[in-house]
């Protein structure tokens, strides 16, 4: 009997230190943005901890070199709204408060005067299909000191109020029936829009001072999310379409009739069968969210999922082929970009959804387009050029080592890598012969063996090519030493089978930034006074922006690469940076 009993409280031991685990792991503070999200909300993107440390690090290392940069931003953006002839003088009042404030202010400094934390807590969420900001805040008085400066500044732009204890602004013209809102609520800023002829009720579940019956903090449905995609616990999110078209087609709450009635309009509405349409589709196109799968000091990446029904989802992924050439791509790489896909199997998909949508036809008004639209798509994937570059072509990919240019911005040399993915390489080399029958000398097989190749007719610069083929790709090169990439480019994985991918290093969009500088209009010595002045107006800002895409790019990151692929959830796009 003792044991049983011991053994019994051992047992509920390990299933309190489990329930314990499970429930606190995710723990949320109560008060918390997350705790103001409705768990129903349509769209969410908000943060569940603060980023690591060493990524705040680097982050404020950013922002001090950026500085110069943000303020010439902000000082064009003064300009070009001043030169509008309706320009509002109250709002360039407004900016030249703001800028002021941050004069002489490293970034990280004016964030610190503003209140603002590194380690604050955010959510951007739907009020039905208003989109709130919540964020916290680390001082609120700085906060409430900026803005009532603000205000001042704004004359009758601007209108303070307090909002049972929430100090709020709202900002538009007194005729406007709809105003921006910002609001400090406890220890959060909250920005919104808010009709000027809104109920207390409406103003206090704008506010969050009444909070959702169940919030996003409640369900922990955007941690469940987390776990699900891979995302980690930083920043991440989601659109919901059922949420979406309820919201946009139910019945108005509180909320959005009193935004209805600001601006005098009654909400549409749908007769049965459009319902059931839109319904339909927001099924076959459940969900798009997004998150980070990694950040650190050096390095950050991030997923979006475009989620599709089950049936769409391996119909697209018959779509796929191996992409050529990836293997190829390194830090010596400025830029690449590649694009695989299995044309074979395209006229079968596009068959597929074409058949589905004409044995039942969209009937709602506006969803009939899309008829015409599968009716369309059906009839192109029938192309004979199609069903002819089918065997041929699955997928290329360029990837440039190098690239200098000479006066006017023409290139002077180049370093680059092409590669031609196929079924029926033989059949491309074929292709390739007909355009350039010089290759034909070079003695090309399917060996994987580097052969020189003669200079092409009329080819620009005076670089060597060189080729490379194996059983399903064709790569050729150009420039000094590039054959060695050849070897690699022959290369692929068949896991890697992305629809599209590209990538930049930072020193090309240096590059981008040398070719912008040389593009300064010269100044013709007859011009008179007003062309002159324009014309060194365009130059300065040419100048400033080639440094601006410099200073940007370089303290950003080193390298960005993104793909997009067709997987068993639909859509995904893949995102990988590393920082400076």
């Amino acid at each position: 009997m003792r044991k049983t009993l011991l053994l019994l409280l051992l047992l509920a031991a390990i299933a309190a230190a489990g329930t314990w685990w499970y429930l606190g792991r995710d723990r949320i503070d109560p008060d918390a943005p997350l705790a103001f999200v409705p768990a129903d909300t349509p769209f969410v993107f908000a943060s569940t901890n603060p980023p690591p440390p060493a990524a705040i690090a680097q982050w404020e290392a950013q922002m001090a070199a950026m500085g110069e940069v943000y303020a010439n931003q902000f000082a064009d953006l003064r300009a070009l709204l001043a030169d509008k002839p309706d320009s509002d003088p109250r709002l360039l009042a407004v900016l030249d408060a703001i800028e002021g404030e941050f004069a002489g202010k490293t970034p990280m400094q004016a964030y610190t005067d503003l209140g603002l934390s590194t380690q604050a807590q955010m959510a951007v969420y739907g009020l039905g299909l208003l989109p709130v900001a919540r964020i916290e805040l680390a001082d609120a008085a700085k906060m409430h000191a900026f803005l009532g400066r603000l205000a001042d500044a704004a004359g009758d732009l601007a209108s303070a109020a307090d909002i049972d204890g929430a100090a709020t602004w709202t900002y538009a013209p007194p005729e406007i029936p709809l105003a921006g809102l910002i609001a400090i609520v406890g220890d959060h800023l909250v920005i919104s829009l808010l009709p000027r002829t809104a109920d207390r009720a409406v103003q206090r579940q704008i506010l969050g001072l009444d909070r959702p019956p169940r919030s996003l903090a409640d369900s922990r449905g955007l941690h469940a999310l987390n776990r699900e995609f891979g995302y980690i616990d930083f920043v991440s999110g989601y659109i919901d379409s059922a949420r979406l078209l309820d919201a946009t087609t139910g019945e108005p709450d509180a909320i959005q009739a009193a935004f209805l009635a600001a601006i005098g309009l009654t909400k549409p509405s749908l007769d049965a069968t459009c319902r059931g349409e839109f319904a339909a589709l927001a099924a076959a196109w459940p969900r798009m969210s997004f998150g980070y799968t990694a950040l650190d000091a050096r390095h950050a990446a991030a997923r979006g999922v475009i989620e599709t029904r089950t049936d769409i989802a391996q119909a697209l992924m018959k779509l796929r082929a191996p992409m050529p050439g990836l293997p190829a791509v390194d830090g010596d790489t400025l830029v690449h970009f590649g694009l695989s896909l299995k044309l074979a199997a395209l006229p079968e998909v596009v068959h597929g959804f074409a058949k589905q949508a004409g044995d039942a036809p969209w009937q709602c008004d506006a969803l009939k387009p899309l008829n015409d639209g599968f009716a369309q798509a059906r009839q192109a994937a029938t192309n004979p050029g199609l069903f002819m570059a089918a065997p041929v072509f699955r997928g290329f990919h360029i990837a440039l080592t190098k690239l200098t240019l000479g006066e006017g911005g023409l290139p002077e040399d180049i370093a680059a890598v092409l590669t031609l993915g196929s079924d029926n390489p033989a059949a491309l080399l074929g292709l390739a012969q007909s355009v350039a029958p010089q290759i034909a000398g070079a003695g090309l097989v399917p060996d994987g063996e580097v052969r020189a190749l003669p200079p092409l007719p009329n080819q620009p610069i005076d670089a060597p090519l060189h080729a490379a083929m194996s059983e399903h790709t064709l790569a050729l090169s150009i420039g000094e030493g590039e054959q060695t990439r050849l070897a690699r480019a022959l290369q692929s994985n068949a896991a890697e089978q992305p629809l599209l991918v590209i990538g930049a290093s930072a020193r090309f969009y240096t590059l981008l930034a040398d070719l912008m500088a040389r593009q300064a209009a010269d100044l013709p010595a007859d011009a008179d006074a007003e062309t002159r002045a324009k014309l060194e107006a365009l130059n300065t800002r040419m100048a400033r922006e080639a440094d601006t895409l410099r200073t940007v790019y370089a303290n950003l990151f080193q390298r960005m690469d993104m793909r997009i692929e067709f997987t068993e959830r639909g859509i995904e796009l893949h995102q990988t940076v590393d920082l400076p």
